[in-house]
């Protein structure tokens, strides 16, 4: 029988595929999978022979170890497992000591070790020790994949790189590091933890600063994912962590045939090829945990290991758009960019990336412009080219667009682009998905029932700042302004000009919204008693986010934010829901308050600045 109880680990089979076991260490893989097919199939040995001679791995073989591991999974380290490693302990408190730490508790046990916590008594301090299995530690090829995790991050030094307090080799390898009480992503995810753009952008950062460090010491991680990107108490602190399979760009190894070392969702095509890497696998990696926070779902999924591997390799992701739907442009522009097959149309390095979510800028604007310049200059007549480069100045853009919009008593304009429109209804007819419409300074806009296409996310923003537009709503009963697609926002003053029971001066409709440098003001209706209300500035409908940023809500008798479902009104029932206050000001009747009154949140008794998110 086979010599593997009960089937060979992850690092033997990794090794196994990739041609770096030796003949009588092959064989006895190949022996168990003859002796033990999956389901009672029979497994033809001539399919398991001479892997490490092929330079690509034949799909049955990604399919077979699928099933195999099906089965059963990995083999975990056996529940005492533990009680092998440690030195007994008198204290009543302790499981036992590994070197000078305490040990406390065990963390986790599977793959191809356990984590404890413990205690340094010298230091006073806890830490996580991750210890290879016992039933692995005569592994050379699993010993050294362990070992390499820790000498890996170890020689790294960032704010965002989970720290190593020593190696220990012998006799079964252990490492201590920090210890992280908040979890992983992959945690908060489980949870169902709604994660705002906003969030997932400060997580992205900290992530490829990271990376940064690792890529210019010639390190590639190879294994970004969610559980591998912890959350320090209360998620502000990131830590990247598990360098288990990272090599340096040096390393002649790096690339060998048929490996699969990584997670399938999370690889990169030339990854999943077992081609050359740099860096920018790294960043797809990236991009595919971002994608998944940001969507709830995998940008590649498949029904088996092979399945998923076929998908990434080709960069086949056909919901890609559809997942993106309701992310702000310039999120999706970089999750596309992120996500190209071909890394020379990535980002060129975890520089280019962080530049571009600090400025949050849709990478894809860029590359359709030089794309626009470039026939421009090859297919028209010189002079109105000229004529076209000028007009798109912003210093001459502007006044040509109010020339033309003499004839209007006030003037809406699109940024970046020639023309003027005497209403919003115009300009909204007009304007493209992502355009951004300016309005008229300082004017009084009706806002009643003015609904904006489903199929256009759109920036409605003041001309100035100094002199800002402002929406009133002036019709009892009126719904004020409504959007179903998403929307921001920025630099506009709301208002009631009538009392009367009145609804939403804003309202969101199964689509996300971005509120900046706005201001709500007004009593909302007459005669109502201090416990009801029906006026909100803002109203959230069905599968809708918010995010609030710098804001003003001076509110006597209305509330800041409703949370409605259509459906689920009626039962008082909520869809999951996020709103996120930055920074803003709120002195409103309720902070939030949800359908049919059934559950308020954050009554303000004064003026607050709130700074935080609020999930219902």
């Amino acid at each position: 029988m086979s010599t593997f109880k009960p089937i060979p680990d992850d690092a033997t089979i990794e090794a196994w595929l990739a041609g770096e076991l030796t003949g009588g260490q092959a064989r006895a893989v190949e022996r168990f999978f003859e002796e033990h097919p999956p389901d009672g199939e029979v497994i033809a040995p001539d399919l398991l022979r001479d892997l490490g001679n092929l330079r690509e791995q034949p799909p049955e073989i990604g399919d077979l170890v699928e099933r195999v591991r099906n089965r059963g999974g990995i083999a975990p380290p056996s529940g005492n497992a533990w009680r092998e490693i440690l030195t007994p302990s008198g204290e009543p408190d302790v499981l036992g000591t590994l070197g000078h730490y305490e040990v406390l508790e065990v963390i986790a046990e599977g793959g191809m070790g356990i984590v404890l916590k413990a205690r340094d008594p010298e230091l006073g301090r806890l830490a996580a020790l991750k210890v290879l299995s016992p039933d692995l530690a005569t592994n050379k090829t699993a010993r050294e994949r362990f070992l390499r995790e820790a000498r890996a991050a170890a020689a790294l030094e960032h704010d965002n790189i989970l720290p190593i307090y020593g190696i220990h080799g012998e006799p079964v390898p252990w490492f201590a590091m920090r210890h992280v009480s908040g979890g992983s992503l992959q945690d908060a995810l489980d949870r169902g933890d709604p994660i705002p753009v906003a969030r997932l952008k400060e997580i992205a950062l900290k992530v490829a600063s990271a990376l940064k460090i690792a890529h210019a010491a010639g390190i590639v991680h190879r294994d970004i994912k969610p559980a591998n990107i912890l959350l320090e108490g209360d998620g502000k602190q990131v830590w990247v962590c598990d360098f288990g399979i990272a090599r340096s760009t040096e390393d002649p190894a790096l690339t060998y045939a048929g490996s699969v070392a990584g997670t399938p969702q999370y690889m990169s095509p030339e990854q999943a090829d077992g081609g050359a890497l740099d860096g920018r696998s790294d960043l797809f990696s990236l991009g595919a945990v971002l994608c998944r926070c940001a969507t709830g779902k995998p940008a590649f999924h498949g029904a088996t290991t092979s399945a998923v591997l076929r998908n990434v390799a080709a960069a086949n992701s056909p919901g890609f758009t559809q997942l993106c739907r309701y992310l702000p442009r310039w999120f999706a522009g970089i999750l596309s960019s992120l996500l190209e097959k071909d890394p020379h149309d990535r980002f060129a390095d975890a520089d280019a990336l962080i530049e571009a979510l600090k400025a949050e800028r849709d990478p894809r604007s860029a590359v359709r412009y030089r794309r626009w310049c470039f026939l421009g200059l090859v297919s028209a007549v010189p002079a109105f080219l000229a004529l076209g480069l000028l007009l798109r100045m912003p210093f001459l853009l502007e006044p040509v667009n109010h020339l033309l919009g003499s004839r209007h008593a006030v003037v809406y304009t699109i940024e970046g682009r020639l023309g003027a429109h005497g209403s919003l209804a115009d300009a909204v007819a007009a304007a493209r998905d992502g355009d951004a419409i300016v309005l008229p300074a300082g004017g009084e806009l009706a806002v009643d029932g003015i609904t904006l296409p489903a199929d256009k996310a759109l920036t409605l923003r003041s001309a100035d700042q100094a002199a800002r537009a402002r929406f009133m709503m002036g019709e009892t009963g009126s719904q004020g302004l409504v959007a179903r697609a998403p929307l921001r926002l920025i630099g506009i003053d709301f208002g009631w000009k009538g009392g009367g029971i009145q609804e939403a001066l804003v309202t969101v409709e199964d689509a996300s919204v971005t509120l900046e440098d706005c201001r709500f003001r007004g009593a909302g209706p007459d005669g109502m008693r201090s416990d009801e209300t029906t006026a909100h500035a803002l109203a959230l409908r069905g599968a809708a986010s918010a995010e609030i940023v710098r804001c003003d809500f001076d509110l006597t008798a209305a509330n800041a934010v409703y949370l409605a479902d259509r459906e689920k009104e009626d039962a008082g029932e909520l869809p999951p829901m996020a709103v996120a206050f930055r920074n803003s000001k709120v002195s409103a009747h309720w902070l939030v308050v949800s359908a049919g009154g059934k559950s308020r949140v954050a009554r303000p008794v004064a003026v607050g600045i709130f700074d935080s998110e609020i999930r219902c």
